[in-house]
């Protein structure tokens, strides 16, 4: 769905009910609203890139440990508030991009602890404080 004019904030009807959906890419549309709450019921869900559009609201925190989700996109849209500490226990994250938004607040200490974590992509945001110390 890459690159096309898909417009609104559908989301919030329709993925809920894709229970088997394991990868979710809509890059560059003009996708707007919220995500879901209630996307962390995907169990399945494994990618999802809704990178540049104009998503807004908050990253949903309900996260847990049974999520495979391994990519994780939202670059370049209009999200806010913080980073949500249980996406920072998803034991399969690899690549997690949020640059280009405003997300707010320090960085969890959960995603220093991803051991999977190959990519983390977090500028252009308005972060503050620094990083854990190692142990």
């Amino acid at each position: 769905m890459d690159r096309n004019r898909l417009t609104g904030d559908s989301l919030v009807g329709f993925l809920p009910q894709l229970k088997n959906l394991k990868w979710l890419q809509a890059i560059g549309n003009l996708l707007s609203g919220s995500l879901p709450d209630d996307i962390s019921s995907l169990m399945k869900l494994d990618e999802i890139d809704l990178s540049v559009n104009s998503l807004t609201g908050t990253i949903p925190n309900n996260w847990d440990e049974t999520h495979i989700i391994s990519s994780f996109n939202l670059s370049y849209n209009n999200i806010t508030g913080k980073l949500p500490e249980s996406l920072g226990r998803a034991p399969f994250l690899r690549n997690f991009h949020v640059s280009g938004n405003s997300l707010t607040g320090s960085i969890p200490s959960s995603y220093f602890n991803l051991s999977k974590l190959e990519e983390l992509y977090l500028d252009d945001n308005s972060f503050v404080g620094g990083f854990p110390q190692s142990r």
